[in-house]
Order: structure tokens, then C-alpha cells, then sequence
């Protein structure tokens, strides 16, 4: 059932989300496909979780929980859902590294909201894995762990598949990119031979 997402009470509106302080009540930074497309989120930031209540003798959706869909997406993607198990764990872990939030987490979700923004409308839906990929992966090439530097990803057109050198092309892992301004399918894969990892030093 597709029902529309709104507040019975201000306290509904008010939720903020743990990870990015945005509120439920705040603007969707989507552009949605149309306006229905937009009615069902309320024209709101997409949370995470939503609950059943009834207003003026309608059904509707009213977000519960610290978490909107676009952090949660995010967290998942770097793998802190492993790391840390849950989010109030990973706080734990921001209060005393308030710096390491920031430049990771929020970089990387800045870049999925800007990745899905520059989406065609028509198929900004909210989870497009490729966007996530392409988040982490702008952040992971500049990223450093200790002197061990980060795998290098590279997108590379079907056309251009090597399978010598990569085996059959992942049909289930083709994406879309605009490349020069072309619309180009393709396939996102790390850069490094398997057992060969660039350091910055010794």
C-alpha cells in the first residue's frame, strides 16, 4: 500500500537524524520523478523507518527513529554496519573523533545526494547503488589508511572489457556514467592486479 508520509504531531517533524541533523520535517533534497513521486516522502527528507497512524480518518506514514534513509544508505555502503554494528555504537566512536565524521562520512554522503541530484528525474529513485559506489569511491582515492594507500577505481566501458585480462563481463554489475558528456555503460572495478597493494612507503 502506497500511503503518503506526514506528521500527526510536531514531535514526528522535529525527529532529527543522528548522523547528518537533518530533521524529518526538512526539504527532500531529491528531485523526484513527479510530483506523486514527491507526495509519498510529503515532500520531506526520506527517512529511514516509518510507522502507521491515522490522521482525520486517513492512513498514513509517520517517520520514527534518529535515521534518514540517505545516512542509512551511506553507512551501510562504507561498511560501518560491520565496523561498528550499530549507529549509537559509531557515535560512541564520533564523540572522540568528531574530525574523522566529517571528512568520511559526511564528504561521502554529500557526493551520494549530489550524484543522485545530476540523475535523470525518472530514475532518481532513492537507493541506486551505483551512486553509492561512485561516493565511496571518489572519497576511498583520496583516503589513507597508515602509509597503505587506497585501491584506485577505475570505470571501464563494456566496449572496452578485457576478458582476457578481467574474465566475462559482470552483466549484473553495468552501470551508467556520463563520460565527456556521452552516456556510456560500463563497469566500476578496482585498478590493482590481486595481490599487488600500493603503499606510500615502508
Amino acid at each position: 500500500m502506497n500511503l503518503r508520509v506526514d506528521f500527526p504531531l510536531q514531535k514526528h517533524r522535529e525527529l532529527e537524524c543522528k548522523l547528518c541533523r537533518q530533521t524529518a520535517g526538512s526539504g527532500n533534497p531529491l528531485r523526484l520523478a513527479d510530483r506523486a513521486e514527491n507526495e509519498r516522502y510529503g515532500n520531506h527528507r526520506p527517512w529511514a523507518k516509518y510507522a502507521h497512524s491515522t490522521m482525520d480518518g486517513e492512513v498514513v506514514k509517520v517517520p520514527v527513529g534518529k535515521l534518514c534513509s540517505l545516512c542509512l544508505n551511506c553507512y551501510r555502503q562504507l561498511g560501518y554496519h560491520h565496523q561498528y554494528g550499530s549507529v549509537s555504537k559509531y557515535m560512541e566512536h564520533v564523540a572522540s573523533h568528531p574530525a574523522e565524521h566529517a571528512d568520511k562520512f559526511e564528504r561521502t554522503l554529500n557526493i551520494y545526494v549530489n550524484k543522485l541530484q545530476e540523475a535523470e528525474p525518472a530514475k532518481n529513485i532513492l537507493v541506486q547503488r551505483q551512486h553509492l559506489l561512485v561516493a565511496k569511491m571518489t572519497l576511498d582515492d583520496n583516503l589513507r589508511k597508515g602509509t597503505k594507500r587506497s585501491k584506485r577505481w577505475i570505470f571501464v566501458e563494456k566496449e572496452y572489457w578485457d576478458e582476457a585480462k578481467r574474465g566475462p563481463l559482470p552483466k549484473d554489475k553495468l552501470v551508467q556514467q556520463t563520460v565527456d558528456g556521452e552516456k556510456k555503460w560500463g563497469v566500476i572495478c578496482d585498478d590493482e592486479p590481486k595481490g599487488r597493494h600500493r603503499f606510500e612507503s615502508f
